[in-house]
C-alpha cells in the first residue's frame, strides 16, 4: 500500500516535468565573455572565471541549504513554534508542491526577462516575503502564505546559478563539480545548522537563519552587480572612431 501511494504521489512531478520545456529565448552572454580574448589576458580571464565558479556554489549551497532546512525542520517548527502537530503534513506538502510549481513556472516566464535582473528579484521578494514572517512566527496563516510565497518565488534560485554562469563564460568539467558540491554541500549543512541553532535559540531560528541566507545572497549579487557595472566600458568610449 505504502508503494503504491507514492507511486500515485510521483505521477503530478512527471506530469509538470513532461509538460516543461527550456526557455525559447536565446542565451545571453555577458560582456565578459562577448568581449574578444587577447593573449595576455588570459590568467586574468581564469581568475574571473573561478571567481564566478566560487560565487555560482556559494550560491547554490545558500539556496540549496534553505530548502533543505525548511523541509527538514518545519515538522519540528510546527509542533514546538505553531503548537500545532496536525499542520506538519500540511506545511511539508505545502513547501513540496510550492517550490515545484515555482520552478515550473520559471521554466515559462524567464525568457521574457534578463535571468541576472530577475534572479535579484526573486532573491529579493523570498528575503520580503521572510522579513514579514517574523514578526509573526507563531501564526499559522502567516506561516502557510510564508511558505507558499517562499517556494514559488525561490523554487527555480538554485538552477539559476549554473545558467547564469553558463552567461557568464564556458565552465570546464572540474568547475561545474565545484557548483554541484556547493549544492549538495549545502543541502547536507543547511539542516544540520538550523538544527544546532534550534536547540540553542528555539524553533524561530528557522525562518531567521533562512533569512540570513538570503540577506547574503541578495549583498552577494549587489556586490557582483556593482563589479559588472565597473567593468563594463562606456558606450561612447567604446564606439567613438579613433
Amino acid at each position: 500500500v505504502e508503494y503504491s501511494f507514492v507511486a500515485v504521489c510521483s505521477l503530478p512531478p512527471l506530469a509538470f516535468l513532461l509538460a516543461s520545456q527550456a526557455p525559447t529565448r536565446p542565451v545571453e552572454r555577458s560582456f565578459e565573455k562577448e568581449e574578444e580574448e587577447e593573449p595576455g589576458d588570459s590568467p586574468s580571464k581564469a581568475v574571473r572565471q573561478w571567481m564566478a565558479v566560487i560565487a555560482a556554489a556559494l550560491a547554490q549551497f545558500l539556496f540549496s541549504g534553505a530548502n533543505s532546512a525548511l523541509l527538514s525542520w518545519i515538522v519540528s517548527y510546527s509542533a514546538n513554534e505553531l503548537h500545532d502537530r496536525s499542520m506538519a503534513p500540511l506545511l511539508v506538502s505545502l513547501l513540496q508542491g510550492s517550490l515545484m510549481l515555482g520552478s515550473f513556472s520559471a521554466s515559462r516566464y524567464q525568457q521574457y526577462f534578463a535571468l541576472w535582473d530577475l534572479a535579484r528579484g526573486q532573491v529579493f521578494a523570498v528575503l520580503f516575503g521572510l522579513l514579514l514572517w517574523l514578526p509573526f512566527t507563531d501564526s499559522v496563516i502567516a506561516t502557510v502564505l510564508a511558505l507558499a510565497w517562499y517556494g514559488l518565488a525561490g523554487g527555480p534560485l538554485v538552477t539559476y546559478c549554473s545558467t547564469l554562469l553558463n552567461q557568464h563564460c564556458s565552465p570546464s568539467g572540474v568547475q561545474l563539480a565545484v557548483i554541484n558540491v556547493g549544492g549538495n554541500f549545502g543541502a547536507s549543512a543547511g539542516p544540520f545548522i538550523v538544527g544546532i541553532l534550534m536547540i540553542q535559540t528555539g524553533p524561530t531560528a528557522l525562518p531567521c537563519t533562512v533569512s540570513y541566507a538570503f540577506l547574503a545572497a541578495l549583498l552577494g549579487f549587489g556586490v557582483a552587480s556593482i563589479q559588472r557595472r565597473g567593468n563594463k566600458p562606456e558606450p561612447l568610449l567604446q564606439n567613438a572612431g579613433p
